[in-house]
């Protein structure tokens, strides 16, 4: 019964430390990816407010439209010219609804970075987490570093900025890799 009890505070003292490391390392990948979504933030809100004027002038201006004016024609044209649900519950909001709708999603997407991270070091027993590099202006991307874990393999991270007007609405991606 004492050796379990021997064995139990140790497990519990290994997983102290690979919550204590793992938690540095989100911390440093959180901080170096805030000024990214804060750029996000910034180059939605215009971008969404650029597209609510282009998709309500090309819907409602649409000489098809103009003619029918039926419900189905108009969710056809709202389709065709790129309203989609992501985007339109930001329409018809008052400015500072939308910054606030925009940086609550930023600061919700910060938050998957602690389930993302434990995804890729999950079963690592991390005793030391050396820091290798950590730079915030790359060539291909926002922010990147890399961390040697446990003397022998390394975890490494890089944001970059995905998406575009026809492929899907731009954001922040953060890419993990540990080898």
């Amino acid at each position: 019964m004492h050796e379990s009890a021997t064995t139990t505070r140790a497990k519990a003292k290994t997983r102290k430390i690979v919550m204590n490391n793992s938690a540095l390392i989100i911390e440093k990948i959180k901080e170096s990816v805030k000024p990214a979504m804060d750029k996000w933030v910034d180059d939605m809100e215009k971008y969404l407010v650029f597209l609510e004027r282009y998709c309500v002038h090309q819907v409602y201006d649409d000489p098809e439209y103009k003619a029918n004016r039926s419900a189905y024609k108009l969710e056809e044209l709202k389709r065709r010219v790129g309203y989609t649900t992501a985007c339109y519950r930001f329409f018809h909001r008052t400015p500072d609804d939308k910054r606030q709708m925009i940086e609550k999603e930023a600061k919700n997407k910060l938050s998957k970075i602690d389930i993302a991270v434990a995804k890729k070091l999950k079963g690592i027993n991390i005793e030391t987490a050396e820091n290798l590099y950590f730079s915030t202006t790359s060539a291909d991307s926002y922010c990147e570093g890399a961390w040697k874990i446990n003397g022998d393999k390394i975890f490494s991270f890089r944001t970059i900025y995905a998406g575009g007007w026809n492929i899907q609405i731009e954001h922040v991606r953060t890419l993990y890799t540990y080898k």
